[in-house]
């Protein structure tokens, strides 16, 4: 557990240059082997925690260990194991936390993580050259909330039939297998760091707990700091089975706050590829959007990240800026009669003609996949 505030500005510069070294040579081993398509479709069957409790005999019993050096195989034996810094109790209220404002807590996703996340120019350069992203962002976003949901699920790590376990792992290994693509294609500059790095992984992190939470607040939910810090704690413990290393998985609100404020001034910054990004996230949201109709979408995007960050990433102002925001994420029982009533009196205090509903328009940008 931190004790004391690391120096983020310190260590970052060189966690941005490592990845997940383990889970790294793990795969660097099983493709030289010749093992690597056998080892996915063995990883892609795992349905639940129970199918992972003896993960290492399992690999073993097929082949996937022999000649593995002794190091790696650890890693296997180890991996359901809780870290000695997390408590229970802790990891229990974090739980429940997401239970209670599950619905906003998801939306956060799509409105709020997910341009954080892009406005972090070298990272972002990852989604920009990720086929699935680029093509196809409602997928994404459908994934992730799967993800998130499996690993918030009461006891997701704690009862053999949850799921935990196995999201994680599959989503770690996935990472080791995209930094893979990119370090051997033409596409990578070193200078942007290593691939999904430490110091990117720590960001995403926090774009699933402390931003999260900071969008909520910023729509009127009452959060106790207790609460905040138990839903730090629970993500301290996934990003440490994600590969993430202790020193930046914050656990209060303090170190949260710095980390946050450190990663951003070394990270964001404007860019062709962030732009191309959030533009076609924005179009995706409002395609699929069913609580905000979809001309707000643009405004709600701005309106949780910030107008600085809103800049960075080509969100532009509207004349949405005071919509009530708030009141239509916390009444869930909200309908589209008074929502329009609301949008009417606005269009004409403004004297704007717009459909509710309208489609926010844009051109979706083309990304670059991975070469084989």
């Amino acid at each position: 557990m931190q004790t004391t505030l690391p120096n983020y500005a310190k260590i970052l510069p060189n966690l941005r240059q490592e990845g997940d070294l383990i889970v790294d040579d793990i795969l660097k081993f099983l493709v030289e082997k010749n093992k690597i398509n056998d080892f996915n479709a063995f990883i892609n069957q795992l349905q639940t925690n129970q199918d992972v409790i003896h993960l290492k005999n399992q690999l073993e019993e097929k082949g996937f260990l022999a000649e593995m050096p002794i190091h790696l195989v650890i890693f296997f034996e180890n991996f359901t194991k809780i870290p000695v810094f997390i408590s229970e109790k802790k990891i229990q209220n974090g739980h429940q936390f997401f239970e209670k404002y599950m619905p906003a807590l998801l939306s956060m996703l799509g409105y709020l993580s997910l341009p954080y996340c892009y406005a972090g120019a070298d990272g972002a350069m990852v989604l920009h050259f990720s086929e699935r992203l680029g093509y196809d962002t409602q997928k994404r976003l459908l994934e992730t909330a799967q993800f998130v949901t499996d690993v918030m699920q009461e006891n997701a790590f704690f009862d053999a039939s949850k799921k935990g376990f196995v999201s994680v792992l599959k989503v770690r290994f996935m990472h080791a297998w995209i930094r893979l693509k990119l370090l051997k294609s033409n596409y990578w500059n070193i200078d942007w760091g290593f691939p999904i790095n430490q110091e990117d992984m720590a960001g995403t992190n926090l774009a699933f707990s402390w931003i999260c939470v900071r969008g909520l607040r910023t729509l009127g939910y009452d959060i106790l700091t207790n609460d905040l810090e138990d839903f730090l704690h629970l993500w301290a413990m996934i990003g440490y089975f994600l590969g993430v290393k202790e020193e930046i998985l914050p656990q209060n609100a303090k170190s949260a706050y710095w980390l946050d404020n450190a990663i951003a001034v070394r990270q964001f910054r404007p860019a062709p590829h962030t732009l191309s990004l959030t533009k076609t996230l924005l179009e995706t949201l409002a395609n699929q959007s069913k609580q905000i109709p979809a001309v707000l979408v643009p405004s709600l995007v701005r309106y949780l990240v910030g107008e600085n960050v809103a800049d960075i990433l080509g969100v532009e102002k509207s004349i949405f800026v005071n919509m009530p925001f708030g009141f239509i994420f916390q009444n869930q029982k909200i309908n589209t009669e008074n929502l329009q009533k609301t949008l009417k009196e606005l269009f004409e205090k403004e004297k704007v003609e717009i459909k509710l509903g309208e489609k926010v328009s844009g051109i979706r940008e083309q990304v670059s996949g991975i070469s084989d």
